[in-house]
C-alpha cells in the first residue's frame, strides 16, 4: 500500500494542480515511497520475510515492523519454537510490534521471580509477516508533503533553491533541509530502523 495517494496529493496542491499530470504525480508517489524507505532503512508494505537470521538471547528484534504474524522460528539445532509449524500457536513465543519474545526458555521461581534457562545467545531463523495495513497519519502526511514539494520544485523551477522570499518573509534552507526538509525528516526519524 503506498504511503500516500494521488487524491491526497491533489487535495494538498489545491487549484494549482493540473489534471493532465496524473501520470507524473503517480511517478512522484512511487519515487517518494522509495526515497522514504531508503531514508528509514525499511519497508512499509505488508510482506512476508523468510529465513531472517538472528543471534538472540530471549528476544528476536526483527528487521521489519510492525509484526503481524510469525509462521516459523527454527533454532540452530533444527528445533522449531512454535509447536505447530505454520500456525500462529503462540505457546512458546509472544509477539510485540517490534520483537518476538521466546517463552520456552523462561520460568518463574517459587519466589515469583522471572528466570531464563539459558543466558547464552542462540541462533534462530524466523519467518514472519510485517508491515502497515494502513500507513500512520503522520507518515502519510510526510509522504504527501514530500510529493507536493517534489512536484512544486519541478513545475515552479525551484530545483536547488536555498533561499527564497514571499513578500517580506525570507526562507533560508539549511544543508539538511536541502536534502530532506526538517519538518518531514522529524516525522520520518520516528520510523527509522535502528540496528542493534
Amino acid at each position: 500500500m503506498p504511503l500516500t495517494t494521488i487524491k491526497k496529493c491533489k487535495n494538498y496542491l489545491g487549484p494549482s494542480y493540473i489534471d493532465t499530470e496524473d501520470d507524473f504525480l503517480n511517478d512522484l508517489i512511487e519515487n517518494v515511497q522509495a526515497t522514504i524507505e531508503n531514508y528509514c532503512h525499511r519497508h512499509f508494505d505488508i510482506d512476508t520475510y523468510t529465513g531472517e537470521q538472528h543471534n538472540v538471547n530471549h528476544k528476536i528484534f526483527i528487521k521489519e515492523t510492525p509484526i503481524i504474524s510469525v509462521s516459523n522460528i527454527v533454532r540452530l539445532d533444527g528445533s522449531i519454537v512454535n509447536t505447530v509449524p505454520g500456525s500462529n500457536d503462540m505457546s512458546n513465543y509472544r509477539i510485540f510490534p517490534g520483537y518476538v519474545e521466546l517463552l520456552d526458555y523462561k520460568y518463574m521461581t517459587m519466589g515469583n521471580r522471572l528466570k531464563y534457562v539459558n543466558s547464552e545467545e542462540s541462533y534462530v531463523e524466523i519467518t514472519y509477516t510485517a508491515g502497515f495495513k494502513t500507513p500512520p497519519a503522520d507518515l502519510n502526511l510526510a509522504a504527501t508533503k514530500l510529493v507536493v514539494l517534489e512536484y512544486k520544485e519541478s513545475r515552479e523551477n525551484r530545483l536547488g533553491v536555498e533561499q527564497e522570499s514571499e513578500g517580506d518573509v525570507k526562507y533560508t534552507y539549511s544543508k539538511k533541509d536541502v536534502q530532506m526538509p526538517l519538518n518531514i525528516s522529524a516525522i520520518l526519524d520516528r520510523y527509522k530502523r535502528v540496528s542493534l
